[in-house]
């Protein structure tokens, strides 16, 4: 049957035309022709992805920094003794791209391959950079399939001891005009790493531009860090002026600040030789506690939020806390890095937004402070925003854009202390007011009680009784009170009463003697309190005269007026007495013993318009030629038995003296 369909088959043939043979003959090689050539690309393709290695091609436009993710392919590497030389027989194939580390499993560490292209007529002195996240890398040339080392860099490596000193990890590579070289590195990641992130290399185009912009950038951070330790040892110093907790926050608040900038950029590695998880890891996790802590308090206490907003500041407090601790205690909780290290800098941006609130929730409500804090935010959050722009390549890097963050740091830290020097003022306005305040309470309290009394009971809250051997003692009572405020009106009594108390009061003043109290009409006072001299005796009864002086002159001044004036008798005598303070309120300053009940029975012995004074008070101011005495004859006083007494007065030498004192201040 075969046979037959064959036969018959040859016999179509033969009925077919030539010519159309022969277009289907064209027709089936040119169908065969496209797919060979469809199939060409396909395989290229195949074969690039299965295991071929794009070069990375620089130009002459090239600017910035370029990722090399789209370039490097990744060997994982399980056994730590694979050399270059077994690295460069392992297939291609084997090679994963980065973009598919998923695949890679768990791995310490890997080969990375690349390639970079020179397509420009000049020669270029590229640098290649890596993540600080690789501890060790060496890196070899391949040419001609002979591999040569170039450099070892990690952050296991001190900057000191780098081929480039410098904190980030750069290596130079010198390419001619159409050179394309072929790179291979053996990097190996830090403990508790992700390797699904960390196989990075960055390529700049000029290394002698990169390491201008470098030494410009350390001369940045060091103004920077410079500026920041000012405002930071200023606001220490202030805080000794002032006392105020605010400018010690705001100092440490300035040091975190710094400490932080510094660690980030990873300049604290040229002083401190420690291993590289704790200078990347540990160092920056502890200042990430330390500045959200601080920066919480300053807050706190700068915008009074326990005062404000008290349940607020309690939520607050607590997450300040947690986020700040979350940037140490994650690399103990997570095995894996990178998961601990994003979720710590989540919680963080979500504390920043989160002081936002506060912020803008008091500058709504007029609080004068949450407007210089609002301002300062601003400033930090647009240098953070320019620099986050310059890294997504939105924003041209330059030296002012790459380093906008820190100027955004510095304006906010300055703006924050000009807001100190606002409240500088408000505290001296305080101060001014409480002295204000403190003055009128100590003229109160001087105007009360002696001024050692009033020292005292400052200084300890209370004043302890104290003898005293020598006190010449005053008292003085109007004649027939009673009879003569009979005759006045109650403000017309009150009133003159008060006219002559007010020049008792002048007179004690300018003799330095104490008043003590009133009681109605009377009035007592005291000498010798507090200067212990032998005078004090003479400005009691100068004081007791002078008093009735004044008397005279009023009586005469109100008589031509028709008015009643007051007569009054004047007793004094010294000896020992107890002085101290009674009572809590309206407590008062006083003085017992017999010398106090013997100065009023010499009072009551004497006589209107007079001064009366006891033996023991004549014996101290008898040869004083000051005075002229009137010796009296013995009183009997009650209790006392009999006591002479003398009426005192100022010598004829005493008033002629004042006479012509006075005379002189009239022409003057």
């Amino acid at each position: 049957m075969g046979f037959v369909q064959c036969e018959h088959l040859k016999n179509l043939k033969q009925m077919i035309p030539e010519k159309l043979v022969v277009r289907y003959g064209i027709l089936r090689k040119s169908y065969l022709l496209v797919l060979v050539l469809a199939l060409v690309p396909w395989m290229a393709l195949t074969a690039e992805q299965e295991g071929g290695l794009t070069a990375y091609q620089m130009t002459e436009d090239q600017a910035g920094y370029i990722s090399l993710n789209s370039y490097i392919k990744v060997y994982p590497i399980r056994d730590e003794n694979i050399e270059i030389e077994e690295a460069l027989q392992i297939h291609d194939s084997l090679f994963f791209h980065i973009s598919q580390q998923e695949q890679l499993g768990e791995n310490r560490g890997g080969w990375v391959k690349f390639k970079i292209s020179n397509e420009t007529e000049t020669r270029r002195f590229a640098h290649i950079g890596i993540c600080r996240d690789l501890a060790l890398v060496e890196v070899y040339r391949i040419s001609n399939g002979i591999p040569s080392k170039i450099t070892t860099i990690g952050s296991d490596i001190h900057p000191s001891e780098r081929a480039i000193p410098s904190p980030t990890s750069v290596f130079e590579v010198p390419l001619a005009a159409g050179e394309t070289s072929l790179f291979y590195a053996r990097a190996k990641l830090m403990p508790k790493m992700s390797n699904i992130h960390y196989y990075h290399f960055t390529l700049g185009d000029d290394f002698f531009e990169y390491f201008t912009n470098h030494l410009n950038r350390n001369l940045l951070w060091a103004i920077f860090a410079g500026v920041m330790i000012l405002f930071s040892v200023f606001s220490f110093v202030m805080f000794f002026s002032f006392k105020e907790r605010i400018f010690i926050l705001y100092s440490l608040f300035m040091f975190s600040l710094t400490w932080y900038f510094v660690s980030q950029h990873q300049l604290i590695s040229y002083y401190i030789k420690l291993p590289a998880e704790y200078l990347h890891n540990y160092i920056p996790g502890i200042s990430i506690l330390f500045i959200t802590l601080i920066s919480y308090y300053y807050l706190e206490h700068y915008l009074k939020l326990k005062e404000r907003m008290p349940k607020f500041n309690l939520y607050f407090k607590v997450y300040a806390y947690l986020a700040g601790s979350l940037g140490i205690l994650h690399f103990f909780i997570f095995e894996n890095r990178s998961i601990g290290f994003d979720l710590s800098n989540y919680a963080i941006v979500f504390y920043l937004l989160l002081t936002l609130y506060p912020i803008l929730r008091l500058y709504f409500n007029g609080v004068k402070e949450a407007k210089v804090m609002l301002y300062s935010a601003i400033l930090l959050i647009i240098g953070g925003l320019t620099y986050t722009l310059t890294l997504l390549r939105v924003i041209p890097h330059n030296t002012l854009s790459i380093n906008s963050f820190q100027i955004g740091a510095m304006a906010f830290s300055g703006l924050l202390f000009y807001g100190l020097f606002d409240k500088i003022n408000a505290i001296q306005k305080e101060k001014l007011k409480f002295r204000i305040e403190k003055e009128k309470t100590d003229d109160l309290l001087f105007n009360i009680l002696p001024a050692e009394v009033a020292k005292e009971l400052k200084e300890n809250g209370h004043f302890e009784a104290r003898d005293f051997s020598a006190v010449s003692v005053l008292f003085t009572d109007f004649k027939d009170f009673t009879a003569t405020s009979s005759k006045l009106s109650a403000v017309e009594l009150v009133k003159e009463v008060n006219h002559c108390f007010v020049a008792f009061d002048q007179i004690m003043e300018k003799h330095r003697v104490e008043k003590i109290k009133t009681i109605g009409d009377s009035y007592m006072a005291a000498g010798g309190l507090e200067t212990h001299s032998p005078s004090q005796a003479k400005e009691v009864v100068l004081a007791g005269i002078e008093m009735q002086e004044f008397l005279q002159k009023r009586r005469s001044e109100i008589g031509r007026s028709n008015r009643h004036a007051f007569e009054m008798r004047v007793g004094i005598h010294t000896g020992p007495v107890v002085a101290g303070i009674v009572g809590v309120k309206k407590f008062q300053y006083d003085i017992w013993g017999d010398t106090v009940n013997t100065a009023s029975r010499i009072e009551s012995g004497g006589e209107v318009g007079k001064v009366n004074i006891s033996e023991a008070t004549y014996q101290f101011i008898k040869d004083d030629p000051d005075f002229c005495f009137e010796e009296r004859p013995a009183f009997e006083v009650k209790g006392k038995g009999i006591i002479k007494m003398w009426f005192v007065s100022k010598s004829k030498s005493r008033l002629e003296r004042e006479l012509a004192q006075n005379s002189e201040t009239v022409v003057s």
